[in-house]
């Protein structure tokens, strides 16, 4: 009984779409585009509120896997995207809920429960779509970088990490895959006027300052909502583990946890593969274990450009 009473909602919002009832779209679309495992979630669940905002999560990535298991990160011409992106294009453009319902996020932003113009906010994990969401879109775009060494702990700790042979080779190729997905999106987005990239490790470091900047490259400002939300997903004192879509996190304590955890030859490893691509200053990472990432304010947000 319980669980038919929590697709109520849900249900109202798929009927109102079926029946034609759909909220008008207001200003660009923001999204927020990352690696798996690199933040997106945090950053597209704070631009994500608001009563004139309609936030969807992964809608192209989670219905496309749904067809095609592990194959979140899928590299496409731009000319001729996937059918599945194309089906979800149209079921947005018509306003429509089909979606699984940990796509649709706040269901009070949906007819019948809101009304009026609202923005539209999308979290995407697939930075080689960058440029066919440019191209369809023409969105404010939040792209996230993460130390690849972070994610791929992160990846290895849920395990996401399948590999067989040779451990270290699958290191390398796992670096050379993160600096590879970066260019592309890095190279679609030239030139591109709404494009503002963003380090996990400065969003960590100095969260509402981070998010200042964000929101208001996005032409927003920070409600109070949005300021007691970012103290609490910034403040837990657990750790992100159990959790692989988990918001709330000891922010601070997710910088540079690759350090105490890869072994030598595993950074190195990595580092190979991530070097062998090449990327401009602003996406590179220090691999050095001596290193230690800038902890005031001032410094953290030099790495936003």
């Amino acid at each position: 009984m319980t669980h038919l009473r929590d697709l109520i909602p849900y249900t109202a919002v798929r009927c109102a779409s079926i029946l034609g009832s759909c909220r008008k779209r207001s200003g660009k679309p923001i999204f927020v585009v990352s690696m798996p495992r690199s933040g997106s979630s945090w950053v597209g669940s704070l631009l994500g509120l608001g009563a004139n905002i309609q936030y969807l999560r992964e809608p192209f990535t989670r219905t496309y896997v749904t067809q095609h298991p592990n194959e979140s990160l899928v590299e496409f011409d731009i000319s001729a995207p996937p059918d599945v992106y194309l089906d979800v294009k149209r079921r947005i453009q018509a306003g429509s809920a089909a979606f699984r319902p940990s796509v649709l996020g706040d269901l009070s932003q949906w007819p019948p429960y809101s009304r009026g113009p609202a923005r539209m906010v999308v979290k995407e994990v697939n930075p080689y779509a960058c440029g066919w969401f440019l191209q369809e879109y023409e969105p404010v775009m939040i792209f996230l970088t993460r130390h690849p060494a972070d994610i791929a702990l992160s990846f290895r700790e849920r395990g996401w990490w399948n590999f067989n042979g040779d451990q270290l080779q699958y290191w390398k190729e796992f670096g050379q895959r993160v600096a590879s997905c970066w260019r592309a999106a890095i190279e679609q987005a030239e030139d591109y006027d709404h494009f503002l990239h963003v380090r996990y490790e400065d969003l960590c470091l100095d969260t509402e300052g981070a998010l200042e900047t964000i929101y208001g490259f996005c032409g927003r400002e920070m409600n109070q909502v949005v300021r007691s939300s970012v103290q609490e997903l910034s403040s837990a004192t657990g750790n992100d583990a159990d959790d692989p879509y988990n918001i709330h996190r000891n922010s601070r304590s997710q910088v540079d946890k690759w350090r105490s955890t890869l072994t030598d030859e595993e950074a190195a490893a990595l580092r190979a593969g991530f070097i062998s691509v090449q990327l401009p200053d602003a996406f590179c990472y220090q691999f050095d274990r001596q290193y230690t990432a800038p902890n005031d304010s001032a410094q953290a947000s030099n790495g936003i450009a």
